[in-house]
């Protein structure tokens, strides 16, 4: 026996020999391949076929050349199935038995996607005792072989001359399901017949003459377009014009004229000239209905001023800095707008907002704008109006400033920008960022310098920025909340310098008091408020002897 065989089941050979018997033939509808990982060894007693890979119809099944004792089934598995190895074969009745299994030469089957997806053609012999007891079930999605398909349509390459050979009633029958008739022959002579067909050359037709010879019309063409509505186009000259009219039975007339004479042409809708363009002397002629039109190729959109030109400005999100007795310069591109003071250089904030133009609907900080000196700045050239590849981002770390050449200069200085440690420019990245509510903070200290519900407003000026889903509710920018660990909190440490600094600045404040109500000339109560603001003033500094001083003190109403 050869290596590769085909076997008909013992399933199969009962519904054989059940069909036989009762006169009847076996259906063959399908076939399917396996890939067990391992060769496949067929079976008398196999009832189901494991580890099926792809089923689908059986194309064609015929009686061998060779073997008349053969029947030959053509399997098709199409390029879009693939991914496997094919081990095995089997082919199944149209109820669903397994009528046939055999082994196959290990063939691999490429997936769809490799770039090598090709169909594969599979021949089954199958040995029978006689070959009259099988018959095909062909499905829709069966595919025909060629010599079958030859046999049901007609091939684009022949031009219909498969109809052309089988003969003259063949060709009759054609027409005729066609509607044709008669009429598609071969034409005799330059003229039309009765029946129709081809002709070059002069026309003529006696039926025409007469049917227009009360209008002087040459040559008519009628439709109907409804039932109560007939539509006719006509050709014909009155000797000073040459006309062209298309009517219809409701009324509209549509009349091209050309005069013979001197070539002018008008065009005439139920009586009115209607155009678009009008010449005269080959000068277009020009109406208020009918302006002359403008090239606004050298002027400016609307859409192109918005996206190059300043069209509004604001102040951005509000950030703060600490104040530690030296000098404080806002971001450049920022204005300070508040803060808590300073003196005794003692710890204090202050707060500032960036100054921003309206871009396209979008806002540029201007940091050029409070920008006294150069600095040394790295360079790039970045057009920070392209959008960067969509990608969600949850943070942009250490944004820095630098020069960007693409963005141009003002007063001979660069224009500045600000990009992470990444290289990520913070104007193309900032609409990529998500989160509920955004802060930027200081990368060393973690110190909180902004708070918004979008970064767009922001300029995180040596800062990085963060979306969160949610914020403390008492979260704030008073230097003394944090971003560490992946949590945001209150720092106890901060939060003591800072209630320090407050209270050094109280003791100052009290301490001039006391000094201007014992240098003054006395008054009634004046003792009394004194002996106050003493026992206030040991409050104060008890508090601030304290690791974690607290401000403010719940005694401050003595005061």
């Amino acid at each position: 026996m050869s290596d590769y065989y085909v076997l008909v089941t013992d399933a199969g050979a009962e519904l054989e020999a059940a069909a036989h018997a009762a006169g009847e033939s076996v259906e063959l509808s399908e076939f399917g391949v396996c890939d067990g990982g391992v060769d496949f060894t067929p079976d008398l007693a196999l009832t189901a076929f494991a580890n099926e890979v792809y089923r689908g119809a059986i194309s064609a099944l015929e009686v061998s050349a060779d073997d008349p004792s053969e029947i030959v089934a053509q399997c098709i598995i199409p390029a879009d199935s693939g991914g496997y190895t094919i081990r095995g074969v089997a082919i199944y009745a149209s109820d669903g038995t397994l009528y046939a299994v055999g082994n196959y030469a290990a063939q691999d089957k490429p997936a769809p996607d490799s770039g090598f997806a090709v169909s594969l053609e599979i021949l089954v012999m199958l040995a029978l005792s006689a070959t009259m007891d099988v018959t095909l079930v062909v499905t829709d999605t069966a595919y025909l072989t060629e010599k079958q398909a030859d046999t049901l349509y007609l091939r684009q390459d022949k031009n219909l001359d498969e109809i052309a050979k089988t003969g003259d009633t063949a060709q009759q029958a054609a027409r005729d399901n066609l509607g044709l008739g008669s009429a598609a022959t071969a034409s005799t002579g330059d003229f039309i017949p009765i029946t129709g067909g081809n002709a070059t050359g002069a026309l003529t037709a006696t039926w025409l003459a007469v049917r227009n010879a009360t209008t002087g019309k040459t040559l008519s063409l009628d439709v109907q377009d409804s039932a109560g509505n007939d539509v006719s186009m006509s050709v014909f000259s009155d000797g000073a014009h040459q006309k062209l009219d298309y009517a219809d039975t409701q009324g509209w007339l549509v009349s091209l004229w050309r005069n013979i004479a001197d070539g002018s042409v008008s065009l005439q809708v139920n009586g009115t000239m209607n155009a678009d363009v009008i010449n005269e002397a080959g000068q277009r002629v020009y109406s208020p209905n009918n302006p002359q039109p403008i090239d606004l190729s050298p002027y400016a959109t609307s859409d192109w001023v918005a996206g190059n030109f300043v069209t509004g400005t604001q102040l951005g999100t509000q950030g703060s800095l600490t104040m530690d007795g030296g000098l404080v310069e806002a971001p450049w591109g920022c204005v300070l707008t508040g803060g808590n003071g300073n003196e005794g250089h003692q710890v204090g904030f202050a707060l500032y907002r960036p100054l921003q133009y309206i871009i396209n609907g979008a806002p540029y900080t201007a940091p050029y704008a409070s920008t006294l000196q150069m600095q040394t700045l790295p360079v790039a050239s970045v057009n920070i109006f392209a959008d960067l590849p969509h990608r969600d981002l949850t943070e942009l770390a250490n944004c820095q400033p630098y020069y960007n050449s693409d963005a141009g200069s003002v007063d001979g200085k660069p224009i500045i920008c600000l990009r992470d440690e990444n290289g990520v420019d913070w104007y193309q990245a900032r609409f990529l960022l998500t989160g509920a509510v955004f802060i930027a903070y200081e990368p060393d200290t973690g110190i909180i310098r902004l708070i918004d519900s979008t970064p767009v407003n922001m300029w995180p000026w040596k800062l990085s920025v963060r979306g969160l889903d949610s914020l403390p509710d008492d979260c704030s920018i008073d230097g003394t909340w944090v971003w560490s660990d992946g949590t945001v909190s209150r720092d106890a440490t901060l939060l003591a310098n800072r209630a320090r600094s407050i209270l050094v600045r109280e003791i100052r404040i009290i301490t001039s008091e006391i000094l201007m109500y014992e240098h003054s000339t006395p008054r009634l109560g004046d003792a009394e408020k004194v002996h106050a603001l003493r026992e206030y003033l040991d409050i104060l500094r008890d508090d601030l002897d304290e690791e974690y001083p607290v401000w403010p003190l719940s005694v401050h109403s003595a005061h």
